[in-house]
This record gives C-alpha cells, sequence and structure tokens, in this order.
C-alpha cells in the first residue's frame, strides 16, 4: 500500500488519539493510587511457634485486603510481591500502569487465640 497524504494523515490521526487515551489513562491511574497513600494492610494468620505462617499470604489475600480497604480492585498483575511466609513488616509494589505505580506497606502478625 502506497503512503498516499490521504493514509499518512489517517495514521497520524490513530496516533494521536492512542496517545491521548494514554494519558487518560495515566491521568487516572494517578487518582486512584493516590487512595494508596498511607495505607498498610494487616493480616492475622495462625503462625507456628517460630512465627512461620500455616499458609502464605499471597496476591489474592492483597487484592481482598485492598477492595476491602479502599474499594479499588486489583489483578494478579497489578501486584509484585514474593508470597509471604512468615509474620512481619513487608513493602509490596501495586503496579497500575508502566509510569504509575505506589509502595503498600504490609503487617502479618500472628492470629489471636
Amino acid at each position: 500500500m502506497p503512503a498516499t497524504p490521504v493514509r499518512i494523515k489517517e495514521a497520524e490521526e490513530r496516533e494521536k488519539k492512542k496517545t491521548v487515551e494514554k494519558e487518560k489513562l495515566i491521568s487516572e491511574a494517578r487518582e486512584v493510587i493516590k487512595k494508596f497513600e498511607g495505607l498498610v494492610l494487616e493480616f492475622a494468620r495462625k503462625t507456628s511457634s517460630k512465627g512461620k505462617l500455616y499458609a502464605a499470604l499471597q496476591e489474592d489475600d492483597v487484592i481482598s485486603a485492598v477492595l476491602e480497604a479502599i474499594n479499588v480492585k486489583l489483578e494478579k498483575s497489578n501486584i509484585s510481591m514474593d508470597h509471604l511466609k512468615e509474620e512481619g513488616e513487608y513493602e509490596i509494589t501495586v503496579k497500575l500502569t508502566d509510569n504509575v505505580q505506589t509502595k503498600v506497606n504490609v503487617l502479618v502478625k500472628k492470629e489471636e487465640s
């Protein structure tokens, strides 16, 4: 297909539309990420006497806690973390777009009997 002036203009318009949509997505993601400021997710889990969790804390646990705490629905792909297997304080990354991400503090403590 030869690059006629009409086709070049159509391609430029498509690129401009993509750029506007991407900027809108980033802007919306920045608004959502503000909700994470100061957020600490606390989990009480059954542990061994040595502080090891009987079941590791995973992305699904974080997704549920975030939805409950600030009403933001995440996907597993938005969360960067290791499966947490011990009591302690951790920092995980929540990434909404390539340019918009934040750190969230996670506190895992022993479940009171």
